[in-house]
């Protein structure tokens, strides 16, 4: 059996996570439309993961859903909850992020 490329497994991933995540089943032209958006700057760049991959926060039949672009490949790699956006960056905190007592 060949192995499956990168590629095809990013595309796999996403679309398991879509039905995890958000009980989302995602056909060919569902995947299509979503990268069309984010190549046509529809969606909104929330941070830039690294030199190819870039989360994108885009609204998708009533789901608000942070998306990550893989550019090198031209595919979706995974779906996330919008409440996870600080979950693993490596952002540091400024002065005015930083929570004061009370």
């Amino acid at each position: 059996m060949k192995n499956k490329k990168k590629r095809h497994c990013q595309r796999i991933h996403f679309k398991i996570r879509m039905q995890e995540r958000f009980g989302l089943t995602i056909n060919r032209n569902d995947l299509r439309k979503i990268k069309w958006m984010i190549q046509d700057n529809q969606t909104r760049i929330v941070e830039k993961q690294s030199n190819r991959a870039t989360r994108h926060e885009l609204e998708w039949e009533g789901h608000l859903i942070h998306v990550i672009y893989d550019k090198q490949r031209g595919e979706l790699v995974t779906a996330l909850l919008p409440e996870w956006s600080d979950v693993g960056s490596n952002r540091i905190q400024t002065d005015q992020e930083v929570p004061q007592e009370p």
